[in-house]
């Protein structure tokens, strides 16, 4: 990995995480799971949303090229342990443009705009494509 993979965030990304972080902490102190693309600007997100010392996963399904199916099937293999158990399941996807875009489509069938520094929360009462509900999203 070279090039894009090891741009870092920029100041002004920061600064977009730490309101995003002050205005969203409930919500980020909900997700139980957090899968993280291997790329270092994503990497670095997740540092300014959540403890990096908490449990995460690096997932190469969640760089910006990365087939929309692929990251569908690693969100659900992170739920998967806590749903089986009867548990509910939150899991953050820290990923990129356009996959981000494209997954929102393929979860919940809308297709929106979403900024950097944004999320977006889909509901499930079973998860797969096309059975999201689209709750809310920083893009509206």
């Amino acid at each position: 990995m070279g090039g894009d993979s090891q741009r870092p965030l920029s100041a002004f990304g920061r600064s977009q995480l730490a309101a995003l972080a002050a205005r969203r902490q409930r919500e980020l102190a909900a997700v139980s799971e957090w899968l993280v693309s291997p790329y270092l600007r994503t990497q670095q997100s997740y540092a300014e949303l959540a403890d990096p010392a908490l449990p995460h996963r690096l997932c190469e399904a969640l760089t910006p090229n990365a087939s929309p199916a692929a990251a569908i099937a690693a969100i659900e293999a992170a739920a998967a342990p806590r749903l089986a158990a009867g548990q509910p399941a939150t899991v953050a996807a820290v990923t990129h443009m356009p996959l981000v875009g494209e997954l929102i489509e393929q979860l919940c069938g809308e297709r929106i705009g979403v900024p950097t520094a944004a999320l977006t929360l889909i509901r499930f009462e079973i998860f797969g494509p096309q059975l999201g509900t689209l709750v809310w999203s920083d893009s509206r």
